[in-house]
């Protein structure tokens, strides 16, 4: 089985199944598959244990004084933090009440067009009635 396929920066699976499927059966291309993923998981295991002294003399060695002094500015980021969500809250409430100011405009529009509309559909009619009122008023006086 040819490695360079498998080592890679990119696996393709297409690319990989369709060079192996001309050259050798499904059951020889999953056996070396697994023979291969063994093989990682060997050297996986080696790499961790090589790894392992160092990563423990790391954890060991860490200074707490720079453990405080990476803690040190957490409590100005949180006010920080703090600050700005308190902030946007009264953003948030300010254009809230703008908005409920607005759709009272609107209703208020609304009511003022209506009335509008009410009174200058009457303004012939109340004009008729006054002419008729005045014509009443000259021919029949009380």
């Amino acid at each position: 089985m040819d490695n360079s396929l498998l080592l890679g920066q990119e696996f393709e699976v297409d690319l990989f199944l369709h060079k192996l499927a001309t050259s050798a059966s499904l059951t020889d291309i999953r056996d070396d598959v697994n023979e291969y993923h063994s093989k990682l998981k060997q050297e996986l295991v080696k790499l961790i244990n090589d790894d392992y002294h160092d990563f423990i003399s790391i954890t060991t060695s860490i200074d707490p004084k720079l453990i405080i002094a990476l803690t040190h500015p957490l409590p100005i980021l949180k006010q920080q933090v703090e600050q700005v969500r308190s902030d946007l809250a009264l953003v948030q409430s300010n254009f809230l009440s703008k908005l409920t100011q607005r759709a009272n405009l609107r209703d208020q529009k609304v009511c003022s067009h209506t009335y509008y509309f009410y009174i200058h559909s009457f303004t012939p009619y109340r004009s008729l009635y006054y002419c008729f009122y005045l014509d009443y008023q000259t021919r029949c006086p009380v």
